[in-house]
């Protein structure tokens, strides 16, 4: 097989985000939006000779799918990579990785977390589908009264009076020396992995990290 069914979910997943990415030698990879206010970073099975420093995911991910999974082998140079199978062969092209945005931390923690909350991907897609289904464009982030719970409310910029979703999701931990203050993101920013996550806020943006701790998501607060 050439990348395996998990790195190219990852792949086509980031790729939403920023269509150009690095997958380094040591199987991780980090996808950052134009605007920098989106950073997904994950770790994938596999290790390589070279890094990849791929212009356009999508088209890549097409030309790999032209070929048999079960025949088809990759074989890494420092500048390309040969998809091979018996009766055709495909050379796909890197880029210089100056063309690639990157990171240069992707085992970064999040710094000045406020509260942490588990949410499972039942969740998380109940809010996603409620959101898209009323139009809503903004996801609202607070406590209730008791600071026990996260609400998580869709609503839509600019239009308070639309129909809205609330989710509610019991606080695991609540920093005593950090205050917390409400604060948006943008729906359209959850569009992301299956899992169920550690979901913390923090002073610039909220921070989710799957359970076995290969994917982690910060996704920048909206000011309003």
């Amino acid at each position: 097989m050439i990348l395996s069914e998990k790195t190219l979910e990852i792949l086509t997943s980031f790729s939403a985000i920023n269509s150009s990415m690095k997958l380094d030698w040591d199987g991780s990879i980090a996808a950052i939006s134009n605007q920098g206010n989106v950073l997904a970073v994950a770790k994938v099975p596999e290790k390589y000779p070279f890094a990849w420093c791929i212009h356009d995911v999508p088209q890549m991910i097409g030309v790999i799918k032209l070929m048999d999974p079960t025949l088809a082998v990759a074989e890494t140079h420092v500048d390309h990579v040969v998809f091979k199978q018996p009766n055709s062969t495909v050379l796909y092209r890197f880029v210089e990785s100056s063309l690639v945005k990157t990171v240069s931390n992707k085992e970064g923690s999040v710094k000045s977390v406020s509260v942490t909350a588990n949410i499972t991907w039942k969740e998380l897609q109940q809010l996603i589908k409620a959101a898209m289904m009323l139009r809503n464009t903004h996801v609202k982030i607070e406590t209730n009264g008791n600071q026990n719970q996260l609400i998580l409310t869709s609503y839509t910029l600019n239009n308070p009076a639309v129909s809205n979703f609330s989710l509610n999701i019991p606080i695991s931990g609540l920093a005593e020396n950090i205050s917390f203050e409400p604060c948006s993101v943008k729906i359209e920013h959850f569009n992301i992995l299956k899992n169920d996550y550690t979901f913390k806020v923090a002073q610039k943006c909220i921070f989710l990290e799957s359970e076995d701790q290969t994917i982690k998501y910060w996704i920048g607060k909206e000011k309003e």
